[in-house]
């Protein structure tokens, strides 16, 4: 459903064009207008320019197994299969001669939940288990994503046809990743609450917090006068803590007992390489207003983030396995930008 929404707000912004601009030879008008000159001069009231965008992403990532069946020479592994869902990003951005200097917030959040029914189904997620019959697993992954740009781009190039600029700024992000497993022995009742059922559940905590630096680059080219093509670059580093918490519990009718609860934190450097391609369209053009849209793609790859944790006992040395897993983001933005 949220992906037929999506694209019915992407062609209903389209289809206003036809209403707004019954020709194309305006649309370059801001540019070339004598009164355009005075939207350069550092005039607090002067030289905005406010973005909104509508995001249609699908997260990237690896090692949400939660469950298997089969036998050991015909093995199935069950995981999280994810999709798209959608968010916002705005921003506001003051135009100060040749530079430009705004703030930026992006927010995603994903939920999808997963199960499996099967007489050999086994749990991937516990490390000690305490039911005989397991019939059925259930799995449900959720991540938030909080992003804050503070920015500032210096205007290589802003002319009728074409425009690029390089920026860099201020990055403060936030990744919150949440993992919960239920293993239970009768299929229609995962809470445990029939008399002769008990669940196994299992909740993974994996946030990550952190701030650091960012450089890149973007431009612009118009053509057929209301038509542009759009793209962006950028790489950035920072540090970046994690809280990791794992708490694995038995509930039935008779009780709720906590079985096995770790807990770790630390600090890492993570990388993060953005790149995006789009085709924008002028919606129409006064003087010193023009309106926008573009509609793109997008891929957002975020390095060395640390993964759920993994606990291990063996010959009663307990250990913890801080091994690392990429996360991405891709899909589609739609952005509609008012400058003034």
């Amino acid at each position: 459903m949220k992906r037929q929404n999506f694209f019915a707000l992407m062609a209903a912004v389209f289809l206003t064009t036809s209403v707004i601009a019954d020709e194309c030879d305006p649309c370059c008008l801001p540019c070339c207008e004598p009164c355009d000159y005075l939207c350069d001069l550092c005039d607090p009231c002067e030289g905005w320019t406010v973005e909104a965008d509508c995001l249609y992403w699908q997260p990237r990532r690896c090692e949400l197994i939660y469950a298997s069946t089969g036998y050991s020479d015909e093995l199935k592994v069950k995981g999280i299969d994810l999709s798209y869902d959608d968010g916002f990003r705005i921003g506001a951005f003051k135009e100060c001669g040749d530079m430009l200097l705004g703030v930026r917030y992006t927010s995603y959040s994903f939920d999808d939940k997963q199960t499996v029914k099967d007489p050999n189904v086994r749990a991937s997620r516990i490390f000690e288990h305490n039911i005989d019959n397991l019939l059925v697993a259930h799995s449900h992954y959720n991540v938030d994503l909080g992003i804050v740009d503070i920015e500032a781009a210096y205007l290589l190039r802003d002319e009728c046809d074409s425009f690029a600029k390089a920026f860099g700024g201020v990055r403060i992000a936030s990744i919150d990743q949440k993992l919960s497993s239920a293993y239970g022995e009768d299929a229609d009742d995962m809470s445990g609450s029939h008399d002769s059922n008990r669940v196994e559940r299992v909740t993974e905590d994996n946030d990550m917090k952190g701030y650091g630096l960012y450089i890149g680059g973007a431009g612009s080219y118009t053509f057929c006068d209301c038509y542009s093509f759009y793209g962006t670059m950028s790489v950035g580093t920072m540090v970046a803590e994690f809280n990791r918490h794992y708490v694995q519990s038995t509930v039935s009718v008779e009780e709720y007992t906590i079985n096995n609860r770790y807990k770790d934190d630390c600090y890492k450097i993570v990388s993060n390489f953005d790149f995006g391609v789009g085709v924008g369209y002028d919606l129409s053009a006064f003087c010193c207003v023009d309106l926008h849209a573009t509609l793109g793609y997008e891929f957002h790859h975020w390095f060395n983030t640390l993964d759920f944790m993994l606990a291990e006992v063996d010959a009663n040395e307990f250990e913890i396995d801080r091994h690392s897993e990429d996360l991405g983001f891709d899909g589609l933005f739609l952005r509609l930008a008012a400058t003034f």
